[in-house]
């Protein structure tokens, strides 16, 4: 029974963070094959007009790319902002992780 409430628990305050939660990367968690193409989407409930993206390396921090996000249909998902952020030209294997707008993405394999 304490196992359950405890789960209970966490469900419930994962929701109340994760609706809490202004923006967000979305990105294929499964990750990118090199000559693919490449793209994440940045979706916020504020307005953003910063569109500009970085993809950095997730073990040094060093850029390695930047972008401009291209405007998608907010109204879609319910939302404000919506940007296609396109990395395609990146091709070589590594781990990487992606920052716009302050939000910074789960990190990915290509």
């Amino acid at each position: 029974m304490k196992r359950i409430c405890f789960s209970l628990l966490c469900i419930i305050y994962s929701i109340s963070v994760w609706s809490q939660a202004g923006s967000w990367i979305r990105i294929n968690q499964l990750g990118y094959l090199p000559e693919s193409k490449k793209v994440a989407v940045f979706l916020s409930q504020e307005s953003k007009s910063d569109a500009i993206f970085y993809v950095k390396d997730s073990k040094s921090g060093k850029e390695i790319f930047s972008g401009t996000g291209i405007a998608a249909n907010a109204e879609r998902w319910g939302l404000k902002t919506a940007l296609r952020l396109d990395f395609t030209q990146i091709t070589k294997d590594g781990e990487y992780y992606i920052t716009i707008n302050g939000e910074k993405s789960p990190v990915f394999r290509i």
